[in-house]
């Protein structure tokens, strides 16, 4: 047993055995007593058999100590030769850093590294852990209601699956942290940002933080990872956390990466931050008859979107939905529009002249076989005769699966980013959105946080297995967009993945999903308000956890408001204002009354006195509010109930260093609570800036 201690902690390692026996901060021990391998490997052979190594099985072969740090080599013999080298550091700027190379003397190639693994307690004293990830925006997790959902940890396959835990995708950042009394910090320093798997999961007796880093190995091929996982301590909830990882990556920005105000590829109209207003042109829902609704002709709005721009006082983002004039949620084809290129190019002009904004909804980089909203929409004849399946991802034995994503709207496959006709296509249209006017378009939606999914083709000039070039590939791809458009601006699905975001300047942020399995926490926001803004989003997970409820909106712009976010209204075809997209019980609607009064408040503040600090400030930990109300709101999911705060709370700095603390009471009642011992009074259906 080998102790290796700091100021900060201790953490004892059995190198013989392959595993961390234990972990300290200040006495407590942090750990649970089951063991974890050190590390874990696969290889994946030209057969397409996936081997698995764990620390454990492994024979240690060497063990240097220097300076600090320690170098473990572990050797594998049978069937596959491997040695694969664990180096740690311990002190410096953080309690440890990790790095493993592997020494690879096989047919196989290195799919991925897991490592370290610590176990770590998930109670004590009848408390529970809480868990922070930057997963959809940011959440802190219940472990246990996440046991009850369909949000349990899942280890990612082919094909894949949106709501997987993929960095640089639905987890936009690179860490999870732990808080039990004292807190550990996981997070990969990486700066190339490469495919990796974050999550926090259950082990036997407690929890662990994951960082699964997929290499992209060849075949025969050794690997090492060229960059630190860093394990560390901290105390003070999320933020805490998160400023381990912020303050390296103000030092480590994605290339590209400009603060807003300096940045040439935003257009005038950002600084405006529009509302936006989303609804469809046909049917009601994603899965109805796609009949034209009111909204069809597009021009029929018109009426509607100038009543709610004067009434709440702001520039308008139309973001329609089921416009595409192949089918619903059908890609990769979108053009011409439903209803032609005419009558879709009057709409926008007619917008542009009321100084409002068109953007659409797309379905990210899939490749759509056979609609299933529209039955005559079917490209089998068209990827035969085009050969298009040179381009769809395979599995690793090789195969053509159909794709796992939107499967009620289309039969189809994944698109590889690498694959020969990926670019042209997604540029092709692009160029057509282009030429007709469009401001915006959520490109990616599907693509969450921006990511591709897992290809293993052999026939594409990519490694055989999943890795960094993901990520690189959908950089190009994304550049080649912006070369294409470049007046136009981009977003995902979800906020965007880091290395994603020079490129995904406004996306569309469900925030809402952390209610499902825990809270949503604004980490997004903490570290990237500076460089970019997200918008609402449709809130369409939003139906699937809060019941109808009127006043359930108001508390989400709210929170979305005070996390820095564009808002959102979503328009039922009748142009009511409803809770969610997808909510198909329009019984029991928002009070459009508090929502327009409340909108309109919340938009005179932010482009008046609160322009500096909520365009392009920093987040800043908030000072705490006591004696706030709470409402309860009952859930769909297995929660029951969510007690809600009436007053929400965020802390910004200006470029100017001044600094400002937002309240927003999303209520119809005026509230009165304490902040830093003095009693502050919210408005009703309104905000305050308070400056320092």
């Amino acid at each position: 047993m080998y102790g290796y201690q700091d100021q900060r902690g201790e953490i004892k390692i059995d190198w013989e055995k392959g595993f961390v026996h234990s972990m300290s901060r200040q006495g407590a021990e942090l750990t649970s007593s089951v063991h974890l391998p050190l590390f874990t490997l696969r290889l994946r052979m030209p057969s397409c058999e996936a081997k698995e190594f764990s620390a454990p099985d492994g024979k240690l072969i060497a063990l240097v100590e220097e300076n600090n740090a320690v170098q473990a080599v572990y050797q594998f013999t049978s069937p596959e030769k491997l040695e694969v080298t664990i180096r740690t550091s311990f002190g410096g700027d953080h309690f440890s850093a990790w790095r493993m190379a592997v020494s690879n003397d096989s047919k196989g190639a290195v799919e991925w590294v897991d490592f370290p693994q610590i176990p770590l307690k998930d109670k004590q004293d009848g408390q529970s852990c809480a868990c922070y990830w930057p997963y959809n925006e940011g959440v802190q997790i219940d472990m246990d209601l996440r046991a009850q959902t369909n949000w349990k940890s899942q280890e990612p396959e082919f094909p894949g699956k949106g709501s997987y835990a993929l960095f640089p995708g639905m987890v936009e950042s690179q860490f999870v942290a732990w808080e039990l009394g004292g807190g550990v910090y996981l997070g990969a320093h990486d700066e190339k940002r490469g495919l990796k798997n974050i999550d926090c999961m259950p082990v036997d007796g407690g929890v662990r933080l994951k960082i699964k880093t997929y290499a992209g190995g060849d075949f025969g091929e050794d690997y090492q990872t060229e960059f630190d996982t860093v394990v560390d301590f901290f105390e003070g909830g999320w933020m805490a956390a998160a400023d381990i990882y912020r303050n390296w990556l103000d030092e480590h920005l994605p290339q590209g990466l400009l603060p807003v105000d300096e940045n040439p590829a935003l257009p005038a109209w950002y600084q405006d931050a529009p509302l936006v207003i989303t609804y469809p042109v046909r049917g009601i829902h994603d899965m109805d008859e796609m009949k034209p609704n009111r909204f069809f002709p597009y021009e029929n709005a018109l009426p509607r979107i100038e009543e709610l721009a004067k009434k709440i006082g702001t520039k308008i983002l139309v973001l329609l939905m089921h416009w595409e004039g192949t089918a619903p949620w059908a890609p990769p084809f979108v053009w011409p529009p439903y209803g032609g290129e005419e009558m879709l190019k009057s709409f926008i002009q007619k917008l542009h002249d009321q100084g409002h904004l068109l953007g659409v909804y797309l379905s990210g980089i899939g490749f759509t076989e056979q609609s299933n909203l529209i039955a005559e929409y079917n490209n089998e004849q068209l990827i035969e005769e085009k050969g298009y399946a040179r381009s769809f991802c395979l599995s690793p034995e090789q195969k053509l699966l159909h794709s796992h994503i939107c499967t009620g709207q289309r039969r189809g496959y994944d698109l590889c980013p690498m694959g020969e006709d990926t670019e042209k296509i997604v540029t092709g249209e692009i160029a057509k959105m282009a030429a007709a006017g469009i401001d915006y378009a959520q490109i990616l939606d599907q693509n969450h946080g921006g990511n591709p999914y897992f290809c293993f083709s052999r026939s594409h000039s990519h490694a055989p297995t999943p890795g960094p070039w993901m990520t690189a590939s959908m950089q190009h791809l994304l550049q080649k967009a912006h070369e294409t458009a470049p007046r136009m601006l981009f977003g995902c699905e979800s906020a965007a993945g880091e290395p994603y975001l020079p490129y995904l300047l406004l996306s569309d942020n469900r925030f809402n999903l952390g209610w499902g399995f825990g809270k949503p926490i604004p980490i997004f926001a903490y570290l990237y308000h500076e460089y970019l803004s997200n918008f609402m989003g449709n809130q369409v997970c939003a139906a699937w956890t809060f019941e109808p409820d009127p006043e359930s909106l108001a508390y989400r712009l709210a929170y979305s408001f005070s996390a820095g976010d564009f808002l959102t209204l979503i328009l039922t075809d009748s142009g009511r204002i409803t809770q969610a997209w997808g909510d198909r019980q329009f019984d029991l609607l928002p009070d459009e009354a508090q929502t327009l009064t409340l909108l309109k408040n919340l938009a005179s503040l932010r482009k008046e006195k609160g322009k500096k600090y909520l365009m392009g400030g920093r987040m800043l930990r908030p000072h705490t509010l006591s004696n706030v109300p709470e409402r309860i709101f009952k859930m769909c999911s297995p929660r029951n109930e969510l007690s809600a705060p009436c007053v929400l709370a965020s802390r910004w700095q200006a470029k100017d260093g001044s600094i400002a603390q937002l309240l927003v009471n999303w209520t119809k009642k005026e509230i009165t609570c304490q902040m830093k011992g003095a009693d502050v009074t919210v408005p009703p259906m309104d905000a305050l800036l308070i400056k320092e």
